[in-house]
């Protein structure tokens, strides 16, 4: 591995994720429902009304990378590491975003002051503000995930994450045929929580070894996250008006273990390489600015600009404002507040 800090083949599965979203956006979402873009795809959306399963390979990298994460760290170590991670990028993207609202005066996308300082806590969902970018939403499922485990493990230590995990993946499989708690639901996150729990135990089995209950608690998550999907498949065809086929979307998550699956047997290490790092770094900007503002520039081009175009120039747009939030607030703001923060720290890497 060229870095023992850097999973180069997790930016990539991360790059992938975001551009499956960013299309699925762009060329599905926008004009499937809600009246929130002008511009038609209808070629590419046949391929891209599937990119929405980008999310569950995003909840599964993140699963196996904040057990990784919390290595050798205290909680408030690892609290400080991911909001300095976080935040200053989260602000500036919402603030960017905002910007191209506020100039477009697009009604669809109005926003107020409550509403905006509300976002920018990233924690609006709570208080059931409306998200200024719909993308949000997955945010504080991810901040719920931090924090359960960060609890978890302040109370009862590293040694119990195992057991923890596979209690979590039970009573995941219960709340789809009982009615669990509604305050334990929205802690424990049902829905979602299968993906967070199998990259997690990829992880354990990278760090350690694939044992039959490891294998066992995958299989069971795995068919957990089919039955699931079908679930919401159906939601989102009746939403859409769409004809997305189960088939596919079995195909698609069984692809999402098998590359994680991969990476934790150390199967993959032959693209393991830093050429990665580049694209990997982008997809957390990348995916907080695209929605709304890929619509703008949508709605607010010439209408005689061919549509493919304004597809190439809006991607090409918000690829160059992801990568100069990731140089300048992710890595040198970022940086900078890691030494203020964690001054005893040999570099920078070790609060990934």
């Amino acid at each position: 591995m060229a870095d023992q800090n850097r999973f180069y083949h997790i930016d990539l599965l991360r790059f992938c994720a975001a551009i499956s979203v960013l299309m699925y956006h762009y060329t599905f979402r926008g004009t499937a429902a809600d009246n929130l873009s002008e511009r038609a795809f209808p070629l590419l959306a046949e391929i891209f009304k599937y990119g929405y399963l980008g999310v569950d390979l995003f909840f599964m990298i993140s699963g196996f990378v904040i057990l990784m994460s919390l290595q050798n760290k205290s909680v408030s170590q690892f609290a400080l590491a991911r909001a300095i991670r976080l935040y200053p990028p989260f602000w500036v993207c919402v603030s960017i975003t905002s910007l191209f609202i506020y100039l477009s005066s697009d009604i669809r996308f109005a926003f107020d002051l409550s509403q905006y300082l509300f976002n920018m806590t990233m924690l609006a969902g709570v208080f059931y503000v409306p998200y200024i970018d719909g993308v949000y939403w997955t945010l504080l499922i991810e901040l719920k995930f931090y924090v359960l485990v960060a609890c978890v493990l302040a109370i009862f230590g590293q040694r119990v994450k195992q057991g923890f995990l596979y209690a979590w993946l039970f009573y995941t499989g219960l709340a789809i045929y009982f009615e669990m708690p509604e305050k334990l639901n929205y802690v424990l996150i049902p829905s979602w929580s299968t993906y967070f729990i199998s990259g997690a135990i990829f992880y354990l089995i990278y760090a350690n070894k694939a044992t039959l209950d490891k294998i066992f608690a995958l299989i069971l998550s795995y068919l957990i996250a089919i039955y699931q999907a079908r679930e919401l498949l159906v939601q989102l065809n009746e939403y859409y008006q769409g004809d997305i086929e189960f088939l596919i979307v079995v195909l698609i998550i069984s692809s999402a273990y098998l590359a994680l699956a991969s990476i934790a047997l150390k199967r993959a290490d032959v693209i393991n390489q830093r050429i990665f790092y580049a694209v990997g770094g982008l997809t957390y900007p990348l995916y907080l600015l695209h929605q709304n503002i890929g619509y703008i520039m949508f709605n607010t081009s010439p209408a005689w600009l061919p549509n493919w175009l304004v597809l190439i120039f809006t991607i090409a747009l918000v690829f160059l404002i992801a990568a100069l939030v990731h140089h300048y607030i992710e890595i040198k703001l970022g940086n900078f507040i890691k030494r203020i923060v964690f001054p005893r720290s040999a570099s920078a890497k070790e609060l990934n």
